[in-house]
């Protein structure tokens, strides 16, 4: 919902690159999780997980942006896809700050 406000002032283009973001954050965040207690994480990985934080940070604000305009009765042509992306979104986020946080901080030995 929110590309889609924003496209007529910055262009597809812009929008892309605005909102895609997030989105590489977390993916690679998810990429860098790995028991830690197998091995100890290297600085990369570290890294990426934190930047998965803030792609969770940013794409739950987006999130919450869609919902509010869907509640507020704005309604969209893909009203039942947007919906189902908030509520992956929102599953996706919880469990990744939840994995997240057991990365960062390993239970003590």
């Amino acid at each position: 919902m929110l590309a889609d406000r924003l496209k007529p002032d910055l262009g597809t283009r812009n929008v892309f690159l605005l909102t895609f973001p997030p989105i590489v954050l977390l993916i690679f965040g998810v990429f860098s999780l790995r028991d830690s207690t197998s091995e100890e994480p290297s600085k990369f990985d570290r890294v990426a997980v934190y930047g998965g934080l803030i792609g969770v940070i940013v794409l739950t604000g987006m999130n919450a942006y869609g919902a509010w305009q869907l509640l507020g009765g704005i309604r969209s042509a893909d009203s039942g896809l947007i919906t189902l992306g908030l509520v992956v979104g929102t599953v996706t986020s919880i469990v990744y700050v939840k994995n997240a946080l057991e990365f960062i901080r390993p239970p003590a030995r």
